[in-house]
């Protein structure tokens, strides 16, 4: 018998989750009138929203870096933070260069580590490089906008000199606030450059404050706080190296609370975030879930619309809520990623 040779390439959309998840309620999709179809849309975000309730799926955990300033004492976190599941604090070295700028402006204004001058460029689509006097592995790349602008900027390096150039990554066009760091880690750079530049391909004039190429990033571990330690520091403002933080969950924008307050405008805060599943959007996408949560999340939908759906038997809700019951514990019990898991006793308080 012939097979697929295919494997998860079988698109499973919104409107699919909802057609199934109304059968299993022993109702007739066809039947479905636009409000209780807005319904089981707004059941389904609500499902997928509770999840984050149930643990943390580990599809949604996310590296991110962010770049407090001298004297901020609070780190406002990306919408969609639940929360924050490891904080390190990471020191880079930014190896000196020749500055270059392909379109105006004086390139060494962005590395002259100051928030005092910027690199102004006089027209679209330049590039502002640096070229070092030995061979440099740069791991990561912050950028500092003098003006708030949208860039879509590509990072290239080059092992000939600046002959040729090679794409290291493409960032996704996006806002750049005045003032304000944002930061890319480089993974996949694994060998030496002799020069690095940033290019925009979006049709904007670079104007950048700093720019951050880093090199041998080492991290330290940031300890949590809870309120109550923190509320009771009697100086909340002292300036120093930012070695703990307390995490006050707000409803949109969850805050760390560093402390001390920044002493500096070059640390780098690496963080874990669990966040949110992603918004479900019109109904032919696919929703943000592994293969392996489909059916839970049908039947988490049918369990829900069972409830809403005129005429649904009691005996029909009971049934559909028990099997999503079973299959929500066979995903969550499958959610591990199968590390080993290392217990340190420490016995140390009953030894002289």
């Amino acid at each position: 018998m012939a097979v697929s040779n295919a494997i998860s390439t079988t698109s499973f959309q919104i409107h699919d989750i909802i057609n199934h998840a109304i059968r299993r309620c022993k109702v007739a999709p066809a039947t479905l009138d636009a409000e209780m179809f807005e319904a089981a849309t707004h059941n389904l975000y609500l499902l997928t929203s509770g999840l984050a309730n149930q643990g943390f799926p580990l599809w949604c955990l996310e590296k991110l870096v962010l770049g407090p300033l001298k004297g901020q004492a609070f780190l406002t976190l990306p919408i969609g933070t639940v929360d924050v599941q490891n904080a390190n604090l990471r020191t880079v070295t930014r190896p000196s260069g020749t500055a270059a700028s392909s379109a105006g402006g004086t390139a060494a204004n962005a590395f002259d580590g100051t928030l005092l001058n910027a690199c102004t460029q006089t027209s679209t689509n330049g590039n502002i490089s640096l070229a070092y006097a030995s061979t440099t592995q740069i791991t990561s790349v912050g950028v500092m906008s003098y003006t708030t602008q949208t860039y879509a900027l590509v990072f290239e390096k080059s092992i000939d000199s600046g002959a040729t150039w090679s794409t290291v990554y493409t960032a996704t066009s996006q806002s750049y606030t005045a003032g304000e760091w944002v930061y890319f880690g480089l993974d996949q750079q694994l060998s030496t450059t002799t020069d690095f530049r940033i290019r925009e391909t979006g049709g904007a004039t670079l104007n950048i404050q700093q720019l951050g190429f880093g090199t041998g990033p080492s991290d330290q571990p940031i300890a949590r706080l809870n309120r109550d330690d923190y509320f009771n520091f009697s100086n909340k403002t002292s300036e120093g190296t930012p070695l703990q933080y307390w995490f006050d969950r707000q409803r949109v924008y969850p805050v760390m609370n560093l402390w001390p307050v920044p002493n500096g405008n070059f640390f780098q805060v690496a963080i874990i975030r669990h966040r949110h599943i992603m918004d479900l959007g019109v109904n032919t996408n696919e929703i943000e879930v592994p293969q392996r949560w489909y059916d839970a999340i049908v039947w988490g939908l049918a369990s829900a619309m069972a409830v809403e759906l005129p005429g649904v038997p009691g005996d029909i809700m009971g049934y559909v809520d028990a099997r999503y019951r079973r299959a929500l514990l066979e995903a969550q019990t499958e959610e591990r990623d199968n590390s080993p898991i290392k217990y340190g006793p420490n016995i140390s308080i009953y030894t002289s």
